[in-house]
């Protein structure tokens, strides 16, 4: 929480996804993976001369909130969608929980003029066809700086846009209600190999041992 200037109470801020439309309920979903030096930023006590330069580049001192639980956006009895907020993208876990808790298709906004015309925003636009493989879950893109595009579920891209082009796409995606094993287990070949690593790494540690015993 931030501290007002003028009072001595705080507050939280968030970068937010709503869902507006022609409904009684406001649905919303707080940015929850942070990007690091512009909305999260430890010990803002210490690191405060840095805040302007954050500032600067459309971030903020301190800390953002987040949401608890990864809720999916519901567009009717059969259709929710994944609201994936920008640098969320990267996160195939975290993706994967918006569609254990019952999403069907993946929405992602982000801002991607960080980079300038550099391999930074072509490279985040292909963690989507990434996240559709390990989810078979469609996917719109939306990029106010970047590539917008759409997704199918074999990770192809349709109707990329060109980079800080104004345009406006429109396609048919196909929900998917199917679980796949990555929803269900996640980065399991990573945590395989890192339990393979430091198994490996204490049978030539024992070996090396015994050896200089010898």
């Amino acid at each position: 929480a931030r501290k007002f200037r003028q009072s001595d109470g705080y507050y939280d801020a968030y970068n937010t996804a709503f869902l507006i439309r022609n409904a009684p309920d406001l649905q919303r979903t707080h940015k929850s993976k942070l990007t690091p030096g512009v909305e999260l930023m430890p010990f803002p006590w210490l690191l405060a001369p840095l805040g302007d330069f954050a500032i600067d580049l459309g971030g903020t001192v301190g800390q953002l909130g987040v949401d608890a639980e990864r809720t999916p956006f519901k567009i009717n009895d059969t259709l929710k969608v994944a609201p994936i907020i920008c640098y969320e993208s990267v996160f195939g876990e975290y993706v994967a929980e918006f569609v254990s808790n019952g999403a069907n298709m993946l929405f992602i906004i982000t801002n991607d003029g960080w980079w300038g015309d550099s391999p930074g925003h072509r490279q985040h636009a292909d963690f989507a066809s990434v996240r559709a493989i390990e989810t078979r879950r469609s996917i719109g893109r939306s990029a106010n700086t970047g590539t917008s595009c759409f997704v199918n579920q074999r990770g192809d891209i349709m109707q990329a846009t060109e980079y800080w082009k104004p345009a406006a796409i429109r396609q048919i995606l196909n929900a998917n209600d199917t679980i796949t094993f990555y929803v269900k287990y996640g980065d399991y070949i990573a945590r395989i190999s890192v339990m393979g690593m430091v198994l490996f790494l204490l049978i030539a540690i024992s070996q090396h041992l015994m050896h200089r015993k010898l």
